[in-house]
C-alpha cells in the first residue's frame, strides 16, 4: 500500500477526506504498491471519462472506500 504522508488543503485528497497516515491499498479495485500506481489509476479513470476514482483505504486497521475526484480544477 501507499502511506499518505501529507494532504494539501483544497486538494482532491483533502476533499476525499484522506488523512495523514491513511494507507491506500487499492485504486479502482487494483492493488497499489507505489504513488505511481495510484496516479495511474486516477489518470486511467480520468481518461475513461469518469469523474472519480475509487480508493480502498486502511485507516488505523479499518478498511473503507473513498472516492477521489479525477477532474482537474481550472
Amino acid at each position: 500500500g501507499v502511506v499518505v504522508l501529507q494532504v494539501e488543503p483544497n486538494s482532491a485528497a483533502f476533499n476525499a477526506r484522506l488523512l495523514r497516515g491513511d494507507v491506500i491499498v487499492e485504486a479502482n479495485r487494483e492493488k497499489v504498491a507505489s504513488v505511481q500506481d495510484v496516479r495511474k489509476a486516477v489518470e486511467s479513470a480520468r481518461s475513461s471519462g469518469k469523474s472519480f476514482a475509487l480508493l480502498r483505504v486502511n485507516r488505523k486497521g479499518s478498511l473503507s472506500f473513498v472516492t477521489i475526484a479525477t477532474k482537474r480544477a481550472d
